[in-house]
């Protein structure tokens, strides 16, 4: 399945760019499960996962597979640090002698471990030793080198994304928001001496600046429609046919023409102004396309009682008109999420991560076989030294 999600307004577009964050977390997943396998079984040996294998030889076995992905970058000085400060993507860098000396501490920590065998030990240094060797092998960048499972990564997220993003918008001041979020980082786990290890997000799977489309600002001048869903709707009526064209533009790419299902999710808040007002006219666009091959599903997050009348009111008229112009309708009530002292403002938080989370399983679900197949190939070659 390939998916195509439109986000409308500020709730729509924080959802869309957090589903490709998350995204970006299943494929370090993946990447992560396999080495811990290759660990733990072999790298091309059937999974076995935990059976008949001490608790505290997978503890440390999944911490060396995280201890993979760190850092991006390896630099031999520290001041070579300060080449790679200024470019648009702030990548983890690290120096090749603060890796040996946390590879030596956590030979160390495994070595004094009372609760493994020696034989298990010996298994585990001699793979931190193949895990510590190998990132070090990837190709040149700047002044120093990529991380070779972190490089194979990436090339395996480029041939294997299957969320593209469309972000819609009527504010520049929220737009520069989800721009700034793509100088976050992706957590992947901790490592033996209990450090985060972090990625930068990945090329592939940032919103770059054609992304993100701002519209109806002969209305409104880049400031958004606030709760006026009646105004967001003529905003997005003005560019009906831009819609048209760049969402046809969008599912005619390779990638997803190569795709026998391909799905149109249209995200947005239904209780605000923009998203309220232009989801109508977005998911008429994409029908009017009339491609019988792609099915379009609106997913809506609902107000709070907790929140004022003209919001409820607004959900109900958008949902009235999106209704007719879509296949189906995902509604997720925003009351599922309040909590006694929980601030509003972080139930939309987990509302989005959750709603995230659901497409990034829904929509991988069938791409989940290809991506561990194309990560075990490049972790046999990383492990064969070729």
């Amino acid at each position: 399945m390939q998916v195509l999600m439109i986000g409308l307004g500020l709730g729509g577009t924080a959802v869309a760019d957090r589903v490709l964050t998350e995204m970006e977390h299943a494929f370090a997943n993946a990447m992560v499960y396999e080495i811990y396998r290759a660990c733990i079984e072999g790298v091309e040996e059937d999974a076995k996962c935990y059976v008949g294998v001490k608790e505290k030889k997978v503890w440390y076995a999944e911490r060396i597979a995280v201890e993979a992905l760190r850092p991006e970058v390896i630099v031999e000085k520290e001041e070579d640090k300060k080449s790679l400060a200024g470019l648009p993507r702030p990548y983890v860098v690290e120096t090749e002698k603060k890796l040996d000396e946390d590879y030596k501490k956590m030979k160390k920590l495994i070595k004094e471990e009372k609760g493994l065998e020696k034989e298990e030990k010996d298994d585990l240094i001699a793979f931190l030793e193949i895990v510590h060797e190998r990132r070090k092998r990837g190709s040149l960048f700047m002044k120093g080198r990529k991380n070779r499972f972190v490089e194979a990564l990436e090339d395996i997220v480029k041939r294997r994304k299957y969320i593209d993003v469309l972000l819609m918008n009527t504010s520049r001041q929220d737009k520069a928001t989800i721009m700034e979020n793509q100088k976050t980082k992706v957590r992947v786990g901790t490592n033996i001496l209990g450090n985060p290890v972090e990625l930068s997000r990945f090329d592939e799977i940032r919103v770059k600046d054609e992304d993100y489309i701002i519209f109806g600002e002969q209305i409104t001048h880049g400031g958004g429609a606030g709760w006026d869903n009646v105004t967001g709707m003529k905003m997005a009526a003005l560019e009906e046919d831009y819609f048209r064209k760049i969402i046809g533009d969008r599912l005619s790419t390779r990638s997803l023409e190569e795709r026998a299902a391909l799905i149109v999710a249209v995200v947005f808040g239904s209780g605000g102004g923009t998203g309220s007002g232009a989801a109508p006219v977005v998911c008429k666009a994409v029908k009017d396309l009339r491609r019988e091959d792609v099915r379009t599903i609106a997913f809506a997050l609902l107000p709070a009682k907790e929140e004022c009348r003209m919001r409820a009111y607004n959900s109900v008229t958008s949902l009235a008109f999106t209704n007719e112009m879509v296949t189906g309708v995902g509604l997720i009530p925003l009351e599922d999420y309040v909590k006694p002292n929980l601030p509003l403002r972080e139930a939309y938080d987990i509302a989005d991560e959750n709603l995230a989370r659901f497409f990034v399983l829904m929509a991988g679900a069938e791409e989940l076989t290809d991506i561990k197949n194309d990560v075990k190939n490049e972790l046999i070659k990383i492990f064969g030294g070729r």
